[in-house]
């Protein structure tokens, strides 16, 4: 069994370490740190348990193994003494070494022993032995046996073997027969008739302590080895089960974790590719914003002096209408300055509670004006740092942004709340919603829904966000768009 077990768990071993290579190098792509740490505990976890399982298994074979073992002991125990019974019934202890071969007696317990081989297929062969005053063991009834299955007693192994012939194997088993023992041979042995394993039963004369002869049955030793073969197959092949359907479960896990990680992934880069936008608007607003602003301040300035003279005054119309636009640009650039890296942020100790209470009658005037009604829910939330400016930029932004989307009357409701350890601050609106193509690059300058927009206010308000290491969540459908501002306490 030993090498049979072994080879197994070579096998077992090599092909879960080939299936961890190739698992490893297929999802190499993934670069997320806490990827090889995950894996690296979930394969140590999976393979204790094969070691274990298969440690177990060796004990599980060998009692698969014993079990059969027993059940086939069990069956010869059983017909061992039945027969034994039977030839002392027909005389067993009258046949002498110097009994002819053509004794009736003989001959009919002969007939008998035979009759016994032919309806129990399992047997091989059947005899008796009885020890001499020397010691030695011989035959007393020993009759033909057809080792080959071919329906002919054919050469001296086959032939009846005479009374008295000595047999010259050393048999442990046979002399604790001749004590009065029933035994039984666990591994086959080998002699000048058969590889087989036998079971030897005492036969009783006159005394009842005293055996007169033994009783040995043998049975194909090849026979018996192919079943206990087929018990450890069978054995093996339930632990094989087992390890494979845990091993399923864990390449399942090790792919859904792959999957999931190739997603955060996929969303990192994305985000980063976004930041990295932003970065370049700020770059740019940081160094050109201030050298615009300047000349813009002075045509601003000589047009308001020719406003003033009166032979401009026919072309007063034209003068507001670049004086309105100069403005318009120069807020577009200080929308540009607000997205720079380098801004200043001022955090203090302040609860979005506040900034929203501060500014509820600039809101709640604006939406009246437009025309839609103002909802304000806000749940009790803690005090943390934050650039107040900068929080009421955002909700600004984030609420002119709802009022504009919804074209008819609507509703637009602030809230406030606590989602574990995290403030949040939801807005949502009854507008249209966002199309897949412009939410995807939401936040992101120049990328609007609305005609005379510039998507700055978005891009300020992620930037925000960044400031203060909070993130933006957006829903949208055909029945309006919820922007949720998580920041987070710790």
């Amino acid at each position: 069994m030993g090498w049979e077990y072994l080879a197994f768990m070579v096998v077992v071993i090599c092909a879960f370490g080939m299936q961890h290579k190739f698992i490893w190098h297929r999802y190499q792509t993934i670069k997320l740190q806490n990827k090889n740490n995950f894996i690296m505990l979930l394969t140590i976890l999976m393979l204790i348990f094969m070691l274990s399982a298969l440690y177990s298994g060796w004990f599980f074979v060998q009692y698969s193994q014993n079990n059969t073992k027993r059940q086939m002991k069990f069956i010869m125990d059983g017909v061992g003494p039945t027969f034994a019974y039977e030839l002392k019934r027909m005389g067993q202890a009258d046949i002498s070494l110097d009994t002819p071969g053509d004794n009736s007696a003989y001959l009919e317990m002969i007939k008998t022993m035979i009759d016994w081989m032919t309806i129990n297929p399992l047997i091989q062969s059947i005899y008796t032995f009885r020890k001499t005053p020397l010691g030695d063991v011989v035959f007393v009834l020993g009759p033909e046996v057809d080792y080959d299955h071919n329906g002919v007693i054919e050469g001296e192994i086959e032939e009846r073997i005479p009374i008295g012939t000595v047999y010259e194997e050393t048999i442990s088993e046979i002399e604790l027969a001749f004590n009065g023992h029933c035994s039984f041979q666990e591994e086959p042995t080998k002699d000048k008739w058969s590889y087989c394993i036998s079971a030897f039963v005492p036969i009783y004369g006159e005394s009842p302590d005293v055996p007169d002869a033994i009783l040995g049955i043998d049975f194909n030793g090849a026979s018996w080895n192919e079943a206990l073969r087929i018990e450890r197959l069978k054995a093996m092949g339930l632990i094989l089960g087992v390890l494979v359907l845990i091993n399923a479960l864990y390449v399942g896990a090790c792919h859904y974790w792959f999957s999931l990680q190739k997603t955060r992934q996929e969303r990192f880069d994305q985000e980063l590719a976004h930041l990295d936008r932003l970065n370049l608007i700020g770059e740019i607003a940081a160094s050109i914003g201030h050298e615009v602003r300047n000349p813009m301040t002075t045509v601003r300035g000589y047009l308001q002096v020719f406003g003033g003279k009166p032979e401009f005054e026919q072309h007063q119309n034209s003068l507001a209408l670049m004086i309105e636009e100069l403005d318009r640009a120069n807020s577009i650039i200080c929308e540009f300055l607000s997205l720079a890296k380098n801004k200043r942020v001022d955090f203090k100790p302040c609860s979005l509670n506040e900034v929203l209470h501060n500014i509820k009658p600039l809101l709640e005037s604006e939406a009246l004006l437009r025309g839609h009604n103002l909802i304000m829910n806000m749940e009790k939330t803690p005090i943390f740092l934050m650039d107040t400016n900068e929080i009421r930029q955002l909700i600004i932004n984030l609420f002119k942004n709802g009022l504009e989307a919804m074209k008819h009357a609507g509703t637009i409701t602030i809230k406030t709340y606590m989602q574990g350890h995290k403030a949040c601050l939801e807005i949502n609106d009854e507008g249209e919603g966002i199309s897949p193509q412009v939410l995807s690059e939401l936040g992101t300058p120049f990328v609007t829904t609305k005609e005379q927009g510039t998507g700055l206010g978005l891009a300020v308000c992620f930037r925000i966000a960044e400031h203060h290491k909070a993130k933006i969540e957006v829903t949208t459908d055909t029945s309006g768009t919820t922007f949720v501002v998580i920041f987070p306490l710790t």
